[in-house]
């Protein structure tokens, strides 16, 4: 487009944008109204989107939005056809930076291939599509992870910033590659253009950094929980007292946070639960009617409805809210057995005409066989007063609601709490907030006791409550127990100390430049500005949640090694494999096969296709496969795959004709399978031929059949 060309499109835009305007306006999450619309700019910025990315005058459909975040104004951009089967959405700011790109076309008789290069060939359209569309990003990235999209033919590359050889926290890129066509389809860049990354002329080492952590990052060692095959299960492990610190590279200083507000000050955190969630002691189940409750009641012998109502109504320490006069219990079954469900409500209209709206409602939950308090809370009127702190007296103090509440505690479950220790006392409700000093004055106390085992703690298991300081009552109370659940031994674990050094010896725990933010509020008109600046720290992002109190070693959340995951992993043994396009095809679709080696050329046993499945959520069907190490046949490869692909009803039929030498050794079970997954073109077998239905199939093999029955799947 010539200068001539140029200056008349953007007058007949002008023209255009300015009717959009006065029509509809200008629609945004932070609308900019149509005085401080400029549409003179609005036009450059289309048609400089136009020419950078070639948008043909079959797009004849065209829509916008603005918005305005951080003193930050962005253009979203949306061409169609006629048809509104291919469009292409832009996001671009007023320095041209686009930061998101999404060019889609339906396709009725969409297919679904394997790349026919590898990922590095398609990488190069994504190299060559920043340096084009995102100038001042390239050249500051690094790969940092290939993987497939299945449903749209496509590889996708994540990069990672990195400025003066270190990483950049929160400050990525993502390019989707069609691999049919080699062209880039989407494209997402989170980038901070504005902030300055200072080069520092001397760091201080890890193990400094390390050491300026002592002190301010604990390690405690628990119990932790994990579930197998349904059952309850604990192992050891040491747990970092909190997910985020830094140490400033530079001075060594030890940063806890990396937002800062002006108005922010240290409050008590009050602990809010939900009624509905807790209602059933944590599980809640179906109701049961009356003829079965009569059932159940003749074979368990569970207490009655009015009994487990008395449980609640007369223990004198429960807060009951004098106007509460209509209750319900239903019983409900959970994973113990069977508890009453309580619901007390006050049944009074509200009248908002006078404020006399509020109306207290409690739940309880009791052991419908043993009559154990299982669960209480009650809500309270909060007699919170904006001006005068005197409207209500705290007639208790912290230590006596403390005392009220460990003999409540103790007149229910003696036994138990001897087990405990206090972990947690916090401010409840708030009764008035002294603004002058943005200090609250609390009216109750919420507490939690630990279950404690061999010197260790169990955070699953606890007795928590609240106490009121008003009235000296308890409106909140829970007990949570395992049982039969078996404790290993802390003998032999390594010191708190070691776990600490294992902890930062992390490849995780390293230099990276993070971005702060600070935002400041106008006290008189309350808007907010934010502004951003980089800091090259030592950050404790480590993605292992625990280690292993005795080997040292990270651990995942379910109690199995940790290890980080490396998007960009390459196998050192498949280069030049007759397989190795398929192997890391389904090796980048999965991202489950650890290690450096993938092992073409060995036996493949369930326990690996198992994993493979696990990990693989693109077939139609996930076949039950018991995880071994027993050694995957051919005919036996066939049957999962015509099974995963949903033919198994299919290959039940006995229709079958068999064309092969060695038809005879396929067993009747197969045979159906076997002639699905040859006319697929799962195995590359000519008719006439042997097809070693009892041979082994090798890791190799095995990803090379996974990947055409994937193709063959058709996005199903």
């Amino acid at each position: 487009m010539n200068e001539r060309e140029r200056s008349n499109m953007k007058k007949k835009l002008i023209a255009f944008l300015m009717a959009v305007v006065l029509l509809a306006g200008v629609t945004g999450v932070a609308p900019v109204s149509a005085a401080q619309f400029d549409e003179e700019e609005l036009a450059e910025r289309i048609l400089y989107v136009k020419d950078l990315f070639g948008i043909s005058d079959s797009y004849t459909e065209f829509s916008q939005d603005v918005w305005d975040y951080d003193e930050e104004v962005k253009w979203s951009f949306y061409w169609t056809t006629p048809d509104y089967n291919d469009s292409i959405h832009v996001v671009v700011d007023t320095k041209n930076h686009v930061s998101e790109y999404n060019c889609y076309g339906y396709n009725e008789t969409k297919t679904y291939a394997m790349p026919a290069g590898f990922a590095e060939e398609y990488e190069v359209a994504a190299q060559e599509f920043i340096k084009k569309v995102m100038p001042e990003i390239y050249g500051h990235i690094v790969l940092d992870s290939t993987s497939i999209d299945y449903y749209d033919n496509a590889y996708s590359f994540g990069y990672k910033r990195v400025e003066n050889g270190y990483p950049v926290d929160g400050n990525s890129l993502l390019i989707r590659v069609d691999y049919t066509d080699k062209t880039v389809k989407y494209a997402s860049a989170n980038w901070s253009y504005a902030v300055k990354f200072a080069k520092p002329d001397k760091v201080i080492s890890k193990d400094e950094a390390a050491a300026k952590l002592s002190g301010k990052l604990d390690l405690e060692l628990r119990y932790i929980s994990k579930y197998n095959a349904g059952n309850k299960e604990v192992f050891l492990a040491y747990v970092p007292s909190t997910g985020y610190l830094s140490v400033d590279a530079v001075s060594g200083k030890v940063y806890t946070q990396n937002a800062y507000y002006t108005s922010d000050t240290t409050k008590e955190a009050a602990v809010a639960e939900s009624e509905e969630d807790r209602g059933a002691g944590g599980v809640n189940g179906a109701t049961l009617s009356d003829a079965e409750i009569k059932k159940i009641r003749e074979v368990s012998n569970l207490i009655s409805k009015e009994d487990a109502i008395a449980v609640v109504t007369s223990n004198k320490s429960l807060y009951i809210d004098e106007n509460i006069k209509q209750t319900t219990a239903s019983l409900r079954s959970n994973r113990n057995g069977y508890v009453w469900q309580i619901t007390m409500r006050d049944p009074r209209p509200a009248d908002y005409s006078t404020g006399d709206y509020y109306r207290s409602y409690a739940s309880a939950t009791v052991d419908a066989a043993t009559g154990r308090l299982l669960y209480y809370y009650s809500s309270m009127k909060e007699y919170y007063d904006y001006d005068d702190p005197g409207s209500v007296e705290l007639k208790y103090s912290k230590k006596e609601c403390e005392k009220k509440f460990e003999k409540f505690a103790k007149s229910l479950e003696p036994e138990l709490f001897a087990q405990t220790k206090k972990t947690y006392d916090e401010g409840g409700y708030i009764v008035f907030w002294d603004y002058s000093k943005d200090i609250p004055t609390y009216g109750g106390r919420n507490y939690t006791y630990t279950r404690v085992v061999n010197g260790v703690p169990f955070y699953d298991d606890s007795i928590r409550g609240a106490v009121d300081r008003v009235t000296g009552k308890v409106y909140s109370y829970s007990c949570n127990w395992s049982d039969d659940v078996e404790f290993p031994s802390a003998d032999g674990a390594i010191s708190a100390k070691e776990a600490f050094d294992k902890y930062l010896a992390s490849d995780e725990f390293k230099l990276t430049y993070e971005i702060t933010s600070n935002t400041v509020t106008d006290p008189e008109t309350y808007l907010t500005k934010v502004t951003y600046k980089s800091r090259l720290c030592y950050v404790t992002d480590i993605g292992a949640p625990y280690v292993d109190a005795f080997t040292g070693k990270f651990l995942n959340y379910a109690g199995t090694e940790y290890k980080p995951y490396n998007g960009n992993a390459e196998f050192t043994d498949i280069k030049g494999h007759k397989y190795e396009k398929e192997i890391r095809f389904i090796s980048q679709l999965t991202n489950c096969i650890e290690g450096d080696k993938f092992e073409p050329d060995k036996n493949a046993t369930y326990e690996f296709l198992a994993q493979i499945f696990d990990n693989t959520w693109y077939f139609y069907y996930r076949p039950q496969i018991e995880s071994s190490g027993k050694a995957v046949t051919r005919q036996e490869l066939a049957k999962i795959c015509v099974e995963a692909l949903g033919y198994k009803k299919l290959a039940d039929l006995d229709i079958y004709s068999l064309n092969f030498k060695d038809a005879g050794r396929i067993s009747a079970k197969n045979k159906g399978a076997v002639a699905l997954a040859c006319g697929l073109g799962l195995f590359n077998v000519k008719s006439g031929s042997k097809f070693n239905p009892k041979a082994k199939v090798t890791r190799g093999e095995l990803a090379a059949v996974l990947a055409r029955a994937l193709v063959a799947n058709a996005g199903r």
